[in-house]
């Protein structure tokens, strides 16, 4: 049981950034970890004067800034190396646009007309403010990993299909020799082989040779004999490589917003004749079915290049790490994408920092949270009603009591009239 849980933890170990800022200074730190230690925390901290990197972690001013979920635990890793980078970059080239929103107004002001420099406790402001370059380093990464991941995805692609061309080469050539009687022709020379095999004064080299060569000819008469069923099963194929490829194009997210229009439309517009709710409803199923379509596709070239590596055909060891190590660098790497990937914000607008994200990330809240981030993989704990809301209720409901008494004191003071 616990190798297990340990197999798992392993397996995940990446999938989730914990991203951290101090809500007095913006220093922010990166945790594989949903826990921070101090350690690992403070050795990210870079010294930039007096009190700026602390003894030890305060739980009131460490507080979670976002969670980053992706699908898989190398484009996790990946990303954290990145942020890493680009947070220490931003750290040694402090000054090199200008702006320093953290200091005051005249400070600025005098900075940037040339009349001061910045001191060295404001220097130390500087270097420790790296909230909003978080956020834009991380849209930045996010950006880089599905523009690299688009080129190898289309670099597979496009190897795989040239393999499937190459195939289907080969079986039509395979038919072409079976109907000139290219059979035929095997097995006589495998009854030739076998004939040769009977004379018992043959030395044992020679027997063994023979009886391979036997084994060939079987091997190729077969393949002959199955090439037809191969050869139309590999034009079937043709159709669902097609579909894969539009939907490495982007056709899936389009049908995607397609049916969301679609649907909006049946909910939203009320004065929609039956004859128009009919078209709309039968234009939802059609584009249901076609995105399907494009799916299975996909999923079908996904299945066959995760399959098509040679390892079986190569030298190996026969057992040790380098057998191991050769095993892992030949098996298809999957490309990163930004499709799938989920940020939680412990404020929604701090999103705003960056000045664009790729389409296909979900942003959430993160919910109620404290000093440690909630786990990734459970739904956020809602925030509750606040007093103010509550009071609003009351306050509602108090004026409605009065009003329905003044009117009821109204009727009564007419009837005594």
């Amino acid at each position: 049981m616990a190798a297990t849980k340990a197999a798992r933890k392993a397996a995940e170990h990446g999938r989730h950034i914990f991203i951290y800022n101090n809500i007095r200074t913006n220093q922010t730190v990166y945790s594989l970890q949903r826990s921070l230690n101090n350690h690992s925390v403070i050795s990210q901290l870079p010294y930039a004067g007096k009190k700026t990197v602390p003894a030890k972690l305060r739980k009131d001013v460490w507080r979670p800034l976002a969670t980053v979920t992706f699908p898989l635990a190398a484009q996790g890793l990946s990303a954290y190396r990145r942020l890493r980078e680009f947070r220490k970059l931003h750290e040694l080239h402090w000054d090199n646009n200008g702006e320093y929103p953290m200091l005051p107004v005249e400070t600025q002001k005098k900075i940037k007309e040339g009349k001061a420099a910045p001191t060295k406790k404001e220097k130390g402001k500087i270097i420790m403010d790296q909230k909003a370059n978080t956020v834009a380093d991380l849209a930045a990464v996010l950006k880089m990993q599905d523009e690299e991941g688009g080129k190898i995805a289309a670099g597979q692609f496009e190897s795989g299909r040239r393999k499937h061309r190459n195939e289907v080469k080969q079986l039509e050539e395979a038919v072409e020799e079976l109907q000139k009687g290219g059979a035929e022709r095997i097995k006589a020379k495998i009854a030739t082989t076998e004939a040769q095999l009977q004379d018992g004064s043959l030395p044992d080299g020679q027997v063994k040779t023979l009886r391979k060569r036997v084994l060939q000819l079987h091997f190729q008469k077969n393949k002959l004999l199955g090439a037809e069923e191969a050869l139309e099963r590999k034009r079937s194929e043709e159709k669902l490589w097609e579909l894969a490829d539009k939907a490495r194009t982007g056709a899936i997210g389009k049908l995607r917003q397609e049916i969301l229009d679609a649907q909006d439309s049946l909910e939203t517009e009320k004065n929609l004749s039956e004859g128009g709710r009919a078209r709309l409803e039968q234009l939802v199923e059609e584009l249901s079915k076609e995105l399907d379509e494009l799916r299975e596709a996909r999923d079908f070239v996904m299945t066959r290049q995760a399959g098509s590596t040679d390892v079986g055909k190569m030298q190996l060891p026969k057992y040790g790490r380098l057998r191991k190590r050769i095993q892992e660098l030949n098996v298809p790497r999957q490309p990163f994408s930004a499709e799938g990937v989920k940020i939680r914000w412990a404020d929604l607008l701090d999103a705003e920092y960056a000045e664009s994200w790729p389409t296909t990330i979900q942003h959430e809240e993160l919910g109620l949270t404290r000093h440690t981030a909630p786990d990734p993989d459970m739904p956020p704990t809602a925030w509750p009603k606040t007093f103010e809301q509550e009071d609003v209720n009351a306050t509602g409901e108090g004026e409605e009591d009065v009003a329905e008494e003044a009117e009821s004191s109204t009727g009564k003071v007419a009837a005594t009239a």
